[in-house]
């Protein structure tokens, strides 16, 4: 059953389900992602696992390496979530396929076909639907907290042809060709609870069951670039790498500190 074909109850039931976690709504902030961190540092109340921060419009919202995140008040589902694995932090890394694969599955429920465009990009028709940003907070010990931050264009009509894009993007709503008829909260906590099923999935199965997921859901055949360099992205690795078939026909391996 997709979200839209939800009834009342059964959404105030998801609804219920997900309001049970620690949840700060901004109407609009700086980044989600830079209030996570300072809320996973409270020193008397620290952002449990799952704590999500979420905001209506973000003024510095960014993207991987830096790239800012742009998009109108409330037509974008925008949040941060905290998670606090058991595994080391030198494996935060796997947490951008695990939340990529997690939207995904959202994109599919509100009724599009999704491709995953390595390492953590969603792309409807070859163009970007949703971005992932994971940022790691450090503490004493072994200790520390990754931030997921996720951004999901749900309703939003057009995009600036000014701004300057990496992949063009595309909304949900422009993508179906009609406004997405649930409202972007709902999408949000869809996002949450998805990613919840597929960190659960990673911890009991391992990361080769996420890597798997995420092969079958790659943009097949999608040209990727690292620095000066172009390839076709073939093959998700257990290592997070991607193999590429490079314009002279040979293999090669890309790692995710290089895109």
């Amino acid at each position: 059953m997709r979200i839209g074909d939800l009834s009342t109850d059964d959404a105030d039931v998801r609804k219920e389900m997900v309001d049970l976690r620690d949840h700060r709504h901004f109407v609009e902030c700086g980044s989600t992602n830079d209030i996570a961190r300072e809320w996973i540092g409270d020193a008397v109340e620290p952002a449990a696992e799952w704590s999500v921060v979420t905001a209506d419009f973000q003024t510095s919202g960014r993207g991987r390496r830096g790239r800012e995140w742009w998009s109108q008040p409330g037509d974008n589902a925008l949040m941060s979530v905290v998670v606090r694995p058991a595994y080391s932090v030198g494996d935060a890394w796997k947490l951008a396929f695990v939340a990529a694969l997690a939207v995904s599955d959202v994109v599919v429920e509100l009724g599009a076909s999704p491709a995953l465009k390595w390492p953590n990009d969603i792309l409807i028709d070859g163009r970007k639907v949703s971005g992932i940003l994971i940022e790691t907070v450090i503490g004493m010990g072994s200790d520390w907290a990754a931030i997921v931050g996720i951004g999901v264009n749900v309703n939003q009509a057009s995009f600036d042809d000014e701004y300057l894009y990496e992949v063009r993007p595309v909304s949900l709503q422009m993508a179906l060709g009609r406004t997405v008829d649930v409202d972007v909260d709902v999408v949000r906590k869809l996002c949450l609870e998805k990613l919840i099923e597929r960190e659960g999935q990673h911890r009991r199965e391992g990361f080769a069951a996420i890597v798997a997921a995420w092969q079958e859901r790659m943009a097949s055949g999608y040209e990727i670039k690292r620095g000066a360099s172009r390839g076709i992205q073939s093959q998700l690795l257990d290592t997070g790498e991607i193999e590429v078939r490079l314009p002279d026909g040979t293999l090669a391996r890309w790692g995710t500190v290089d895109a």
